[in-house]
């Protein structure tokens, strides 16, 4: 039992979960900032924030796993860094996943506004539609970022729906763009990979090179619509991602040096942003 729920930690992407998680987050800080949140909300919060870690982590990179198995077998990233699944283990998975994520849409039916329980049903089908044929979203150029980009603002459109308030638009416009770029630098690394397995990228339509100049050019411009939103210290926070992309274009030969910090670089400029929202 142990090593199965070591496994499915595992399979979730801990070193991920901060991207789904820290848009809830910035949500949370945004409603209160802004007076939202009442003294009876905060078990509500808390219950949502964990939906965040685990259960929708688990509910994306599982899928994501199960269909992908073909292009992870190829993959050396997935011997080291991640794993590649093993078969035997799939009807485990699906049944983790159904068991992580089901009570709290259950309990959304009780405790929360209809509109927010259609945003989080409408977030699962997303993270789900991005591996799942027939859509496999993921193997669509450019709509793979695209979609991406959509996922990542999930948990922040949950507390503004929740809460029935304002949708600060430049500054979802620089989180979308941000996450859509940091996507679009993730599957540089797979591209050799990606195009032995016969699944086609934004990364394997472009290349490495042109792929790169992308990000670049949209972290630059999710800066600037971060600048409009927080102020010139956002601008400040976003220059280490641009820095990053430009030493991968230049040096790509160690870019799964460059790809495992991100994580960490994410984590640390999350905490930063939170509480200049907070503020």
């Amino acid at each position: 039992m142990s090593s199965l729920i070591h496994t499915l930690y595992t399979i979730s992407r801990p070193h991920f979960w901060m991207y789904g998680l820290g848009p809830y987050l910035f949500g949370v800080a945004h409603a209160l900032h802004n007076g939202w949140v009442q003294p009876g909300d905060w078990w509500l919060l808390v219950v949502y924030g964990l939906f965040f870690t685990f259960p929708a982590n688990l509910l994306v990179y599982g899928l994501n796993d199960i269909y992908d198995r073909p292009t992870d077998a190829l993959n050396p990233k997935k011997q080291s860094y991640e794993r590649v699944l093993d078969k035997d283990i799939i009807p485990k998975l699906v049944r983790a996943i159904l068991i992580s994520v089901t009570p709290f849409l259950l309990l959304g039916i009780i405790f929360i506004s209809w509109q927010a329980l259609v945003v989080l049903i409408l977030g699962c089908m997303a993270l789900a539609l991005y591996s799942v044929p027939p859509a496999r979203i993921k193997a669509i150029p450019v709509l793979d970022s695209f979609w991406n980009g959509v996922m990542s603002l999930i948990g922040f459109v949950f507390i503004i729906v929740l809460y029935q308030g304002s949708f600060p638009w430049y500054g979802m416009g620089a989180g979308f763009i941000w996450a859509s770029a940091l996507h679009a630098y993730s599957a540089v690394p797979d591209i050799t990979y990606d195009t032995q397995a016969g699944i086609e990228t934004i990364a394997t339509r472009l290349g490495a090179k042109n792929t790169l100049w992308l990000v670049m050019a949209s972290m630059k411009f999710a800066t600037v619509l971060g600048v409009l939103a927080g102020g010139w210290i956002v601008g400040v926070l976003g220059a280490p991602y641009i820095i990053l992309t430009m030493k991968t274009y230049f040096d790509g030969e160690h870019i799964m040096k460059y790809y495992k910090a991100i994580p960490w670089i994410t984590t640390g400029i999350g905490m930063i942003l939170f509480f200049l929202i907070l503020l």
